[in-house]
């Protein structure tokens, strides 16, 4: 059972959703097991039959923005999936803030104290098979061309949703 839901919790867009939920349901129907489970409602059944499919449905909708991606999200948090839709003027609105935030911080006395900005880029570029590196280049240039009043200054950007990643993408600016 493992292998058949091993991938239930990625990004996916809508033509994504419909292989994944046809696929999966092609392999419960094949398999007595899988069918009891199924059943039964369990686990990660229950999961892909109570939250995987309303949000499936809501995919196949018209009501889904067509640049959008779906992922059903499992934890017990107050909401069950995310949709996010990347446009181009959402990359360009999140940089403006950004470099907002940076400007705010370097009007502030931070001596004797280090600064660290967090920028998240999974949403915007990864969830999308983009790179943020173009991203992280212009807000690296425009930090080591503003000047703070602090002992060093840092970018971290959360580009996964793992934590293994978290000290490879940890930037010194200065």
């Amino acid at each position: 059972m493992d292998e058949l839901f091993k991938d239930l919790d990625l990004y996916r867009t809508q033509e994504e959703m419909k292989q994944y939920f046809e696929h999966t349901q092609q392999m419960i129907h094949q398999n007595k097991e899988y069918i009891k489970l199924a059943r039964l409602k369990k686990g990660r059944f229950k999961k892909f039959f109570e939250e995987f499919y309303p949000l499936y449905c809501f995919s196949q909708s018209s009501y889904c923005p067509r640049n959008s991606k779906l992922k059903l999200i499992i934890g017990s948090q107050g909401y069950d999936g995310l949709i996010i839709q990347q446009t181009e003027g959402s990359v360009e609105e999140y940089i403006e803030k950004v470099l907002e935030n940076i400007q705010k911080k370097s009007k502030k006395d931070y001596s004797g104290a280090s600064i660290l900005f967090v920028v998240h880029t999974f949403h915007y570029f990864e969830a999308y098979g983009k790179s943020s590196a173009a991203f992280i280049r212009t807000l690296k240039k425009e930090m080591k061309n503003t000047d703070f009043r602090a002992d060093e200054i840092y970018l971290l950007e959360l580009n996964q949703p793992e934590s293994e990643s978290v000290k490879q993408n940890i930037h010194f600016i200065k």
